[in-house]
Parts: structure tokens; sequence; C-alpha cells
């Protein structure tokens, strides 16, 4: 699935996310047999680890709302917050920190 990044310290959706969220509704309608989604929610490495944590559990939870809104039953999404843990590219340029500002999607059960 796709991943959603952004804008540094904040939880609100990006617009740009909106189609990528109707995508994944749209995915999770058509295949019922996918039970359960965990929602991720992960930042860069600027910043304090609680703050961090936190703000990634508030993006996780505000994907899964935006999912949950389209109408993907609760049930089948779990939010998970990550923090700074689990980058999916060095922080070493403000690139790079960018894509790491994201929530992403693992399927848990089928």
């Amino acid at each position: 699935m796709d991943r959603i990044e952004f804008e540094s310290t904040s939880p609100l959706l990006p617009e740009a996310a909106l189609a990528t969220i109707a995508r994944i509704a749209d995915t999770l309608k058509q295949h019922p047999n996918i039970k359960l989604v965990e929602v991720c929610g992960h930042t860069d490495d600027g910043g304090e680890l609680d703050p961090n944590f936190l703000l990634s559990q508030q993006r996780a939870e505000t994907v899964r709302a935006h999912l949950v809104a389209k109408g993907i039953e609760a049930t089948r999404l779990r939010s998970r917050a990550f923090g700074k843990a689990i980058p999916i590219f060095p922080n070493d340029t403000p690139a790079n920190r960018a894509h790491n500002r994201r929530v992403d999607f693992r399927v848990l059960e089928q």
C-alpha cells in the first residue's frame, strides 16, 4: 500500500493525501479478506522522543479516522505509533526527513 507524508510537526492530513486515502479505502472495500491493517505513524529524527511519539500516534489516528469516514470498519484498522524509530531514509537531508514523516500500512491479518 501507499504511504502518506506529513509536514514537520503536524498531525494534519495534507490535502494531497486525500486521493491516497480514497485509493486505500477502495482497495480495502474490494478486498474484504483483509481483516486487519495496522496504520503506522512515524516522524523524522527532529525533536524530542516523547513529543515525536505522540505526534506519530496523532498522525496514525488521523489517517485511521479518515479511512473510517470513507466506510472502512474501525475493527479492520489499528493505529500504532513508532516515533522516529523506523526511518525509511537516512535523516541526513530535508528531503529524506520529509519522507520519514509519514504514515504507512501493514496488513496484519487476511
